[in-house]
């Protein structure tokens, strides 16, 4: 299929990082003990204790458990990737952060806090968890003379990437806190589907040129009637990554794909989110078809 020679070159030009194999791990499997085990890990750390939490009830479901902490809290266990959120009943306007702090200390307080509740426990020696990015929920109001009043910061995100060898672990955050004023936890999310410490081997990777036009052809794909090209847009990532799948959806491989994200430059502001596999070896099915992702307003 056809592609946009220049959009290709452009594609290529955004990647650092070149291997020509890299090794492909198994999930580890855990039993039902281990998952609870994990479970009241993260819920203890949450809930600011270094002991076990006590778990007030469980309920089953397919796929998940919903577990009723103390203090209005509620934890959810996805059965097939061991992922994790628990969230705190709080009113969106309670324990605001008052103080006018710079950006720079907010990335370190939710760098601090992570470190606090030590939410990496399970990381190999050849795993890293970085820093990756810090979002702001902010308020205002406005009265009735349209004025709008000076926005307040309710919550701060902070967000942690996964690296195994150095390569990042793409899907949802692989931890992610919300955090109120008064340092308090509102919630957080957890996805780290563990792996075994030796690999299954080291897989032969497909060649950078091969998969741009592989990326872009899929790019293709969402608008059938034409090629698209540098008017259309503007990429923005292409990287070695492994793929963590969906929470809900079981896995048995941490294996590698390329990942591309494309920014619009009509009039919209959906761009694409591109996954395809980057082993010349098929080690289990990935089908992630081609994602939007929201840019500007």
């Amino acid at each position: 299929m056809q592609v946009d020679r220049k959009l290709k070159q452009e594609l290529m030009e955004k990647i650092s990082d070149f291997y020509d194999s890299v090794p492909v791990y198994s999930i580890k499997k855990l039993s039902n003990n281990e998952i609870i085990d994990n479970a009241k890990y993260y819920a203890s750390r949450f809930m600011g204790g270094n002991s076990p939490a006590t778990f007030k009830s469980i309920e089953k479901h397919d796929d998940l458990m919903l577990i009723n902490l103390p203090w209005d809290t509620k934890m959810w266990v996805y059965n097939n990737s061991n992922a994790i959120t628990i969230t705190r009943r709080m009113k969106p306007l309670e324990h605001l952060i008052n103080e006018n702090i710079d950006v720079s200390r907010l990335g370190l307080i939710a760098i601090e806090k992570m470190k606090k509740l030590k939410m990496d426990k399970w990381k190999l020696s050849f795993e890293e968890l970085k820093f990756e990015s810090l979002g702001q929920i902010k308020a205002f109001g406005i009265n009735v003379q349209e004025t709008r009043s000076p926005s307040i910061l309710c919550r701060i995100i902070g967000v942690f990437r996964r690296y195994i060898n150095e390569i990042p672990v793409y899907g949802r955050a692989s931890i992610s806190l919300k955090i109120a004023g008064g340092d308090i936890l509102e919630s957080i999310g957890v996805d780290w589907r563990l792996i075994e410490e030796h690999p299954v081997e080291y897989t032969k990777i497909i060649d950078v040129e091969i998969a741009a036009e592989n990326i872009i052809n899929e790019l293709n794909s969402t608008s059938p009637s034409r090629i698209l090209t540098l008017d259309d847009y503007s990429p923005i990532l292409f990287t070695l990554a492994y793929m963590s799948m969906p929470k809900r959806r079981p896995q048995n491989y941490m294996q590698p794909v390329y990942i591309a994200i494309f920014k619009p430059l009509r009039n919209t502001t959906l761009g694409h989110v591109i996954t395809i596999p980057a082993a010349t070896k098929n080690y289990e099915s990935i089908q992630i078809p081609p994602t939007e992702t929201k840019f500007g307003g």
